[in-house]
């Protein structure tokens, strides 16, 4: 299949079927890969390219993927002054309850997953319930309060924010986990801090620009979805 896509391991066997991701939109390599995986099997192949990127949109597109959702990437400056404080706390693992990660799974609503109706529901749960378990494990930093998480990377330019999950809604906790890894930030170095959601979730972005984050880009996803209509 060449360099244009790559299985991945870890959405396959959360899935239990083949789960490829683009590497490299060139319209020949995709029609002899999709071709290599053509037969009695269901695979899903992923694809995201910058949304004013209308060529690879229309190479994807009449490769027979389909456009699932637009995200929003987002960047906080940090900068070297700010009032607020956040009374979460910074851990490098977080332990919850079985039931707890679980719901927390099923938290997760209106990302491109569950926003492509062909997926399989049992395979994106229990894709969401290993990455947080895995992440709230030592794989990512964790700032937390109660039972409610975001998780991040310390890059050496920028940090990113991989998950946020808030099971009480409405008591302001998101924000206070958002204020705590600003202050964490601006007392290491002042980097930045990005951020990656979907449009269709405007309860996440809202809550990005209302703490100090700010429009960077778009992004358009695709999805390629051979014969899962059973599973």
């Amino acid at each position: 299949m060449g360099s244009c896509i790559l299985q991945q391991e870890f959405d396959s066997a959360a899935f239990g079927i083949p789960f490829y991701r683009v590497q490299r939109v060139d319209a020949a390599g995709l029609a002899s890969a999709l071709s290599e995986l053509a037969g009695s099997d269901p695979f899903i192949v992923d694809a995201k390219v910058p949304a004013e990127d209308l060529a690879s949109t229309r190479t994807l597109m009449e490769l027979g993927f389909r456009r699932v959702c637009t995200q929003i990437e987002l960047v906080h400056p940090v900068g070297p002054h700010g009032d607020e404080r956040g009374q979460a706390e910074i851990s490098d693992r977080f332990d919850l309850p079985e039931e707890t990660l679980r719901a927390h799974a099923r938290n997760f609503q209106n990302d491109r997953f569950n926003l492509d109706p062909r997926l399989p529901r049992q395979g994106i749960q229990e894709l969401y319930y290993r990455w947080i378990r895995n992440s709230l494990g030592g794989r990512k930093r964790v700032v937390h309060r109660g039972t409610g998480f975001c998780t991040f990377a310390e890059g050496e330019t920028e940090v990113r924010l991989d998950l946020l999950s808030v099971l009480d809604s409405g008591a302001g906790i998101g924000k206070d986990l958002i204020v705590t890894l600003v202050g964490h930030c601006r007392s290491r170095g002042k980097r930045p801090i990005a951020v990656v959601t979907e449009c269709e979730n405007p309860r996440a972005w809202q809550l990005y620009q209302r703490t100090g984050f700010a429009l960077h880009r778009f992004l358009s996803v695709f999805h390629y979805v051979a014969r899962c209509d059973s599973l």
